[in-house]
């Protein structure tokens, strides 16, 4: 019983502030919270064995979000531009520093494309523990993210790859990348990185 999916553009352009997704939604549609100018924490609530979509979009244009705790919900697909800014003036806005993807996504092409774009407040991104084996990341995930400072793959994530540029967008002096042992290039040079 319960909610089980929040449509398309359902809180669109809303005051809301805070939102806990019952454990009851399988899919939080297109743009559904986007454009929410004062929305700060997005909480996921509960364990779920139903399967967790989050469309394209979903958490557009939000540039007071703090906090996205996805718990020990099933999220397994994140669409694009999920959590970007995309209008270039909410960018100044920025208040999220932290963003740790849901453990459950086993594979890189469920991350969304554009997913964390033009978060200019973003210091430290971990990519969910689910992933392993040769991934690939796409390419856009974290362009116009200007002050990142760490990127952290999961320790089991081997030969996972890169576009060159992924990080080009990236102006901290300090910033790294932390991941296990990788053959080939390393895209994150002349930055300090583990690998």
């Amino acid at each position: 019983g319960g909610l089980s999916v929040i449509s398309t553009q359902a809180f669109y352009n809303t005051n809301i502030k805070n939102i806990d997704i019952p454990n009851s939604v399988i899919e939080v549609g297109d743009g559904a919270f986007a454009n929410c100018s004062n929305l700060q924490t997005v909480n996921f609530t509960g364990a779920t064995n139903n399967s967790v979509t989050i469309k394209a979009g979903a958490f557009a244009d939000c540039p007071a979000l703090v906090s996205v705790d996805f718990g020990e919900a099933k999220v397994e697909k994140i669409g694009d531009c999920a959590f970007a800014l995309n209008v270039q003036a909410l960018r100044v806005l920025d208040h999220m520093e932290d963003f740790n993807f849901p453990r459950f996504i086993s594979s890189g092409s469920n991350l969304g494309d554009y997913t964390l774009a033009g978060r200019n407040a973003l210091k430290n991104v971990s990519l969910p523990t689910g992933l392993s084996g040769v991934q690939n990341i796409p390419e856009h995930l974290v362009i116009q993210c200007p002050n990142l400072l760490s990127f952290v793959f999961p320790d089991n994530c081997n030969q996972t790859g890169y576009d060159p540029t992924m990080f080009s967008d990236v102006k901290n002096q300090k910033f790294y990348v932390q991941g296990p042992a990788k053959d080939g290039t390393d895209f994150s040079k002349p930055r300090k990185c583990t690998w």
